[in-house]
C-alpha cells in the first residue's frame, strides 16, 4: 500500500510545494558561495603613523589609538588617530640597543581599557657590552613587575608577546646563538614560554614556563581563533625559515634540524626523535627573515623583513600553499588584523600603515531562471511530485 494514496489532496499539493521549494532554495544556496575573494592587485597602503624609528611591535587599542614600541629608543608611545596626538606612555631608561637587542616585545593586557596594564620585553645592558639581560615585565601605573629574566645577546633574543582571549600569555625567546640551550628544557633560551598574566607557569608545560623547545629565534606569534592553535614564524640560518603550529611540549628540532633537513646540509631530519615538522619552509636556498604574523578573515598572513612582503599561507585539499600578496619598500616588522576585520595594519622601520584590500565583486546579473542544475536528483524529485498528483486523482473516495 502506498502511504501517499491516503493523503488528502491539500497535503499532496503542500508536499509538492515543499519539494519544488527545497530544490529552488538548494540551488540558490549553492549559487551564493563563500565570501568574495580579495583583489590584491588593488591593495592600497595608507600611512597612519610616520617618522618612527623601528616600531618592532604595535597594538590597536580598544579606543582606536595605536600603541607602538620603538626598539632602540626604548619608548612605548600612543597615537590618537582622531587628533594625531603622539604621547610617550612609558620609557625604558636603560635599554641595550643595536643589532637585535632593545625594546623588542610589547602587548596590551586583554583588560587594558579597564586596568591600563601592558607588558614589555626588553634588553637591559650588562657589564658584558656584547650581551645583555632580557626582561619580561608587567607595567601597571608606571610600576614594573618582573615576570621572567632571560639571558641576552647581540642577536637571537626573540621577544614576541601574544595573549590569547582566555588570558594565557605566550612569549618567544631566542637561543642567543648558543644553539644547544634550545634543547635544554631547564633553559629559557630557544623556547616558546607559556604563563599566566602574573608570570605563573601553566599546567601541562614541558618544564616551568617552557611550552615548547627546539627553536632558534621565533619572532612572530599568531592565534587562530577558529582552532585555538598558536602559530609561529621562526628565523633559521641563511635558509629554511619556518612557519610552525606550536604544540604543547613540542620539540621543533633546532639545532640538529632547520626546516626539514639537518642543520647546514640537505640530509633529511631524523624521524625517530619526535621532532615536530614545520608547515612550510622559506627557502631551500635563501632566507625570508619572517617577523610579525596574524590571522585575517580566518586565514594566516605573515611578514618578511628581508623581502618587504606579506605572505598568505593556506591549506588547499590537504596541501599547504603560500604566496606573496603584497610588497612594500621597507623592512616589515609587525602585522595585525584591524579590530573590525576590515583591513590589515603593518609596520616598517619608518612607521605604521593600514592596508586596504578590496573584495572582487561577484556578477549579480539576474538569471532567467533559478540555477537548479547543481541540485542532486532533481529529475527524481520532479517525477515524485508527478506521482503525488496522479495518486490524488485516482484514489478512491471514502
Amino acid at each position: 500500500m502506498n502511504p501517499l494514496a491516503s493523503l488528502p489532496a491539500m497535503c499532496a499539493f503542500q508536499l509538492l510545494a515543499l519539494i519544488v521549494g527545497a530544490s529552488v532554495w538548494s540551488g540558490t544556496a549553492l549559487a551564493g558561495g563563500d565570501a568574495p575573494p580579495l583583489d590584491w592587485s588593488q591593495a592600497r597602503a595608507v600611512p597612519i603613523v610616520t617618522g618612527l624609528e623601528g616600531p618592532a611591535n604595535f597594538a590597536l587599542a580598544p579606543d582606536g589609538s595605536i600603541w607602538y614600541a620603538e626598539v632602540y629608543r626604548g619608548n612605548l608611545s600612543s597615537f590618537d588617530s582622531v587628533t594625531g596626538l603622539r604621547t610617550v606612555r612609558h620609557h625604558v631608561n636603560s635599554v641595550a640597543s643595536g643589532d637585535e637587542r632593545g625594546l623588542v616585545g610589547f602587548a596590551l593586557d586583554p583588560a587594558f581599557e579597564a586596568n591600563g596594564v601592558f607588558f614589555l620585553y626588553y634588553t637591559e645592558p650588562t657589564l658584558n657590552a656584547s650581551a645583555g639581560l632580557n626582561k619580561l615585565v608587567r607595567i601597571e601605573d608606571g610600576r614594573e613587575t618582573v615576570l621572567a629574566l632571560i639571558p641576552g645577546a647581540e642577536e637571537h633574543n626573540g621577544g614576541r608577546i601574544l595573549i590569547t582571549p582566555d588570558g594565557t600569555m605566550f612569549v618567544s625567546t631566542g637561543e642567543n646563538q648558543l644553539r644547544w640551550p634550545a634543547q635544554d628544557p631547564k633553559s629559557l633560551l630557544g623556547k616558546v614560554l607559556r604563563m599566566t598574566l602574573t608570570g605563573e607557569p601553566v599546567a601541562g608545560n614541558l618544564e616551568g614556563l617552557v611550552f615548547s623547545k627546539g627553536h632558534r629565534n621565533v619572532y612572530g606569534l599568531a592565534y587562530d581563533p577558529g582552532t585555538k592553535e598558536l602559530w609561529a614564524t621562526e628565523n633559521s640560518g641563511w635558509r629554511r625559515d619556518e612557519v610552525n603550529i606550536i604544540r604543547e611540549r613540542g620539540n621543533y628540532g633546532y639545532p640538529e634540524c632547520e626546516g626539514l633537513g639537518l642543520n647546514g646540509v640537505s640530509t633529511p631530519c631524523p624521524t625517530d626523535k619526535g621532532y615536530t615538522e614545520p608547515i612550510m619552509t622559506f627557502y631551500e636556498n635563501g632566507s625570508a627573515a619572517p617577523t610579525g604574523a596574524t590571522f585575517w578573515r580566518g586565514e594566516f598572513y605573515w611578514a618578511s623583513l628581508r623581502e618587504g612582503s606579506i605572505h598568505h599561507l593556506w591549506q588547499d585539499a590537504g596541501a599547504w600553499k603560500d604566496e606573496i600578496v603584497y610588497k612594500t619598500e621597507g623592512m616589515l616588522l609587525d602585522l595585525h588584523e584591524a579590530p573590525d576585520g576590515a583591513s590589515l595594519y603593518f609596520s616598517t622601520w619608518e612607521g605604521i600603515s593600514r592596508l586596504d584590500v578590496p573584495s572582487i565583486e561577484r556578477d549579480h546579473t539576474p538569471q532567467a531562471a533559478p540555477r537548479l542544475a547543481g541540485v542532486p536528483g532533481l529529475s527524481i524529485l520532479v517525477t515524485l511530485a508527478a506521482l503525488v498528483l496522479a495518486f490524488v486523482r485516482v484514489r478512491p473516495r471514502a
